[in-house]
């Protein structure tokens, strides 16, 4: 996030690494940041570094707790592949 009120996404900078590198593991994580209304991702959104504005996040009715569920489930698959 930064101070200009965006949420920014590295998909592509992901490629390749542990956790989110394979192309199934950024596609869940697309969908379900993808999953706040208007988002507008789409598969070339796997390549690149999207951002959400906080905005629109807010303009849905469920979209900070979508944006939590998201960031949850990141932290779940981290985990589980870096176990403690």
């Amino acid at each position: 996030m930064d101070t200009g009120g965006r949420l920014y996404l590295q998909f592509g900078a992901w490629e390749g690494r542990p956790v989110f590198g394979a192309l199934e593991g950024r596609g869940e994580l697309m969908r379900r940041f993808g999953a706040v209304e208007n988002a507008n991702f789409d598969d070339t959104t796997l390549k690149r570094y999207p951002s959400l504005s906080l905005r629109r996040v807010l303009r849905d009715p469920d979209g900070p707790s979508k944006i939590l569920a998201a960031l949850n489930w990141m932290d779940e698959r981290i985990a589980q592949a870096f176990p403690r």
